[in-house]
């Protein structure tokens, strides 16, 4: 229910007439005119969502003796990459100690992966519960809503929930969870560098939609509508003297509050900070943006947030033809990056407070689309994340283990692998996307009770924390 003083507070956000605000201010509260001090305890959550469904069978590769004639005779000649050339990115995760291989466009992030600063989370997808083969097949209670569909596993990734269609995001309700700890901060606490999406959307908070570089920050919330004519500026002048009326009035002093934090963050957005250098790529100029936000939120005392969330993305990934170039282009883009974004965050001196990981709509089947060298990969279900940060427990491989023992799956096909439900590679996920995001949002300072609300089948699986993070420092 709307209270009388939230319709004004909206209505005064209305009125300021910003540009890419994404109806981000009707969450806005009384704003103390005391400036904030810088944040004390920051983390902040990126999230970059590879659409299309990533096949992570050519982005986390199986290199020792048995695990690669296994991979290469499931992706066939058409699929499968050579094994020399894994060379340059082959890894060794401390807790199976065999050798594997980012794809060999991802040597950015095979250094990340061997200073501990990048972990694998394997087999993750949507689960309504613990799920066998015959399960599966046998009971569509076991079955998420909508498997297969893109749109629909977009929805369960951003949702982190199975079972229905729901309109929330987890990462939304993060913020609303943390939102006390921003104090009195008008800024919104989620910015979407992608356009608006169901993971930005809490109870209350909703996101700011932000434009990537070489977008300057001082064209994210302008204020329109005025010029230095003298006509304008007799009506800005109007406008601000408006704001020192019947301030003794709890509701109007409200909507003057916020009208006047909004003009500060316009104000503090007129400076454009100086980050490090980043590819001049889609993603990479979402991440500099997102790299910009942090660093003016460290010194602009019109921010000063202690939780902030980023949304990016990187499409291109319903590779169904054509994918070996595709991945190669993708998986450098994103390597490139994802690399830079955390040298940057060394520099500002957060990488211990900074998480970035995926999320994509599903995994691929191991069997390829078809013959002939041009082939790609069909909707699967199962598949693999990267997360990266100085908190991050790197140099591994996380989930839940699977009927071999190890959380990474066999890439048998058939009867004989009790995860592949076709005999193509649809491998059943041992670990919930649930789990997933449970893990980063006790990070981001959600308790496990919360957790349990944000993310209400979390209970029926028996790890809701995996490990792959520590405190934030």
């Amino acid at each position: 229910m709307t209270t009388r003083r939230d319709f004004l507070r909206i209505s005064a956000c209305g009125a300021v007439g910003m540009t890419a605000i994404s109806e981000s201010l009707e969450r806005l509260g009384l704003i103390s005119n005391a400036a904030m001090a810088a944040p004390s305890d920051y983390r902040a959550l990126v999230c970059i969502f590879l659409f299309g469904g990533n096949d992570a069978n050519n982005m986390v590769i199986p290199v020792y003796g048995s695990g690669y004639t296994a991979y290469a005779a499931a992706r066939g000649g058409s699929l499968a990459i050579a094994q020399g050339a894994l060379a340059a990115t082959t890894i060794t995760p401390n807790s199976l100690g065999l050798a594997y291989a980012l794809h060999p466009a991802m040597t950015g992030l095979k250094a990340l992966f061997d200073s501990g600063k990048l972990a694998v989370v394997s087999n993750v997808g949507p689960l309504n519960q613990p799920t066998t083969k015959a399960q599966y097949q046998g009971n569509a209670a076991y079955r998420p809503y909508q498997l297969f569909s893109h749109s629909d596993q977009q929805s369960t990734w951003m949702a982190a929930r199975a079972d229905v269609k729901t309109k929330l995001g987890w990462g939304g309700l993060a913020a609303d969870n943390q939102v006390s700890l921003n104090g009195a901060s008008a800024y919104p606490p989620v910015t979407s560098l992608a356009g608006n999406n169901q993971f930005n959307l809490g109870q209350v908070t909703k996101p700011l939609g932000a434009a990537p570089a070489p977008t300057a920050l001082n064209s994210i919330l302008a204020l329109n509508g005025y010029t230095t004519s003298a006509v304008d500026l007799a009506r800005r002048s109007a406008f601000d003297t408006l704001r020192t009326f019947d301030t003794s009035v709890p509701l109007v002093n409200a909507t003057s509050g916020v009208t006047q934090a909004a003009l500060n963050i316009g104000t503090a957005l007129k400076v454009d900070p100086v980050v490090g250098t980043f590819p001049n790529t889609n993603i990479g100029n979402q991440l500099k943006q997102v790299a910009k936000i942090i660093k003016l939120n460290q010194t602009a005392p019109e921010l000063g947030l202690n939780r902030q969330i980023f949304f990016c993305s990187l499409g291109g990934f319903d590779t169904h033809q054509d994918q070996l170039a595709a991945h190669t282009n993708l998986y450098g883009r994103l390597s490139a990056a994802m690399s830079a974004f955390y040298a940057e965050m060394v520099v500002q001196g957060l990488q211990g407070r900074v998480t970035t990981f995926t999320e994509s709509d599903f995994g691929r089947t191991l069997q390829p689309s078809g013959t002939g060298a041009t082939v790609g990969s069909d909707h699967a279900w199962g598949s693999h994340q990267l997360v990266m940060g100085g908190a991050v427990v790197g140099t591994d491989f996380y989930g839940v283990n699977g009927p071999n023992g190890k959380v990474f799956p066999d890439h048998t096909l058939g009867a004989g692998n009790p995860l592949d439900t076709d005999g193509r590679g649809r491998f059943i996920p041992t670990c919930s996307v649930d789990q997933y995001a449970a893990t980063l949002a006790q990070w981001f300072g959600v308790s496990l009770v919360d957790a349990n609300t944000i993310f209400p089948l979390l209970y029926r699986f028996t790890t809701p924390n995996l490990g792959f993070m520590l405190p934030a420092f």
